[in-house]
Formats: C-alpha cells, structure tokens, sequence
C-alpha cells in the first residue's frame, strides 16, 4: 500500500480540525493477485453534494455505482460499450424501517450492529460475520498508508496477523496519533506535524451550533 495525503483546508482550521478526517486520503494497493484498488476519501473535500461512489474495472467491463444524488444507491453494469447494459438498485439484506433509518456510511452503520448482535444472539452459519484477523485485514490497509505518508510515500507491505511470524513483529507496535496510546510511537494526526488550535475557535463553534439549535 502506497498513501497520499491532501492539505487541511482553511475552513476546516476554522472549526477545530487538527487533521485526519479533516483534509483526505489517498490508498493505493496491490492485491496479492496483482489488481490494484485506489481509494480516495475524507470529510470536507466537497461542500455539496457529498458523493460516495464505488467502481470496479475489468477485462470484461466495468461495475460503477451512481455518484450523486438520490439515485447514488443504484449500480450500473458495463460491458463493451459505454452504455450501461444493466442498472439496478440492489434489495435490502434487511428491509426493515430501523435499516432505512440508519443511513450513515451509505447504510452500513446498521449492518455492521445488526450482525453483531446475530451472532451473539447465537447465529450459526456465521455468513455475513468476520473474524479478528479478516477485521485486521479491513483495517490495516488505512493504517499503513498513514505509514506510508510519514514514510514519505514509499510502499508498505500489509501484514498477514493470522500468521505468528509476521504478528511477532508488530507485537508492541503502539503506532498511533492517541499520544495515551502511542507512547513512544506516537504519531501526530496530520502528517505536516501537531496542529494547535485555540480555545477561542471552540467555544465559537459551540456558540454557533447553540444559536442555530435553538433557531
């Protein structure tokens, strides 16, 4: 994994953003059988309309979801040409009024409970749960392009945690920008340094968010 980071904008220095989220992201990776997955993502590169899309290029064609607006949930299949052969909006694993309800991350935030709750409920098949080392999986990507962006860019390999040689030597790695958790690998959230903020700028954001409640 290869990763890149954007600048803070001004507008989010305005209201307390130290980094992370606050500017973007960029992951570049190389899957174990050569195809290469590209993502991009932060809070605040766009004003509006917030976008979330996702595609997938092929031999064969080409797999994108819509990016904008209230057809974003559709996703459409390319072959040849570049007429979409097939669009479609895919059914709810869960179509409940609670699963529509819950919205955030284009409405994973509810599946991810959901699941979790199944198995300890007692679920058997255990399709649609994960174990440690495929959450690991999940999450080291992110956090070793973060590595890669202190690094200055240069590539990192992914840890296989499942394996005892390799889980060895991460053992006491605290890598983190929670400086009660990092201790010594300590990191700061913004890759330009730790960013300072006054205490002015949030009791003006509270003042702001106070006055546009109560409106």
């Amino acid at each position: 994994v290869v990763g890149f980071e954007l600048p803070i904008p001004e507008r989010m220095l305005q209201v307390g953003c130290k980094g992370g989220l606050g500017s973007g992201g960029l992951e570049i990776v190389t899957l174990e059988n050569g195809g290469i997955i590209k993502s991009f993502h932060g809070c605040g590169l766009l004003r509006e309309p917030s976008s979330i899309w996702y595609s997938i290029y092929a031999k064969k064609g080409s797999v994108e979801s819509n990016r904008f607006g209230e057809t974003i949930e559709r996703v459409n299949l390319f072959y040849d040409g570049d007429i979409a052969e097939t669009s479609y909006k895919p059914k709810l694993a869960v179509d409940t009024a609670l699963a529509k309800k819950m919205s955030g991350h284009g409405g994973g935030d509810f599946y991810t409970m959901y699941y979790f709750i199944n198995k300890i409920l007692g679920e058997k098949d255990g399709v649609n749960s994960i174990g440690v080392y495929e959450a690991l999986n999940m999450f080291l990507p992110g956090i070793m392009a973060y590595k890669s962006i202190l690094s200055g860019n240069c590539k990192m390999d992914i840890p296989d945690l499942s394996d005892k040689t390799q889980r060895d030597k991460y053992r006491y790695d605290t890598f983190c920008s929670d400086e009660k958790v990092g201790g010594k690998n300590y990191v700061p959230p913004y890759s330009k340094g730790k960013i300072e903020i006054d205490d002015y700028v949030y009791e003006q954001v509270k003042t702001e968010f106070r006055k546009r409640t109560a409106e």
